[in-house]
């Protein structure tokens, strides 16, 4: 694999120079959006919870409706996009390049708190991946 990180590309491109995801997560938001009929809801409130991180990188966890720091893993953190869907997108902050960055590792459907454990087992496994790749 040559890089496992990419620019945001799905559900449509946000240019940012310091939020990236791994190459998986259009893959896990295809599967999750694709056929739901919430996928113009999902652009709007993803796009707008995007621009928030890049303005407020840590402190993005202020607006607490949006972000919320992982009580169980303390350097990963969740996106919440609520709706027909609730949409989970974690992420980590990653010194990359010399910048600040977010990575987004991975997207989930949370129907339960317990659908938390599987995606953060999958987050910190991409994680370890980009780490691998990029040292």
């Amino acid at each position: 694999m040559s890089n496992p990180i990419c620019k945001i590309l799905y559900p449509e491109k946000f240019h940012s120079n310091i939020i990236y995801e791994h190459y998986q997560v259009r893959s896990d938001l295809e599967s999750l959006l694709e056929r739901s009929g919430y996928k113009g809801r999902f652009i709007r409130q993803y796009r707008q919870r995007l621009r928030f991180l890049e303005e407020r990188l840590f402190r993005c966890t202020d607006k607490t409706d949006w972000f919320e720091s992982l009580k169980s893993e303390p350097d990963l953190y969740a996106m919440k996009i609520k709706g027909q869907l609730n949409i989970r997108l974690i992420f980590k902050f990653y010194q990359l390049h010399n910048n600040r960055t977010a990575i987004i590792l991975c997207g989930f459907h949370e129907r339960k708190t317990s659908d938390y454990a599987s995606a953060i087992t999958e987050a910190k496994q991409r994680f370890k991946e980009i780490e691998e790749e990029l040292l």
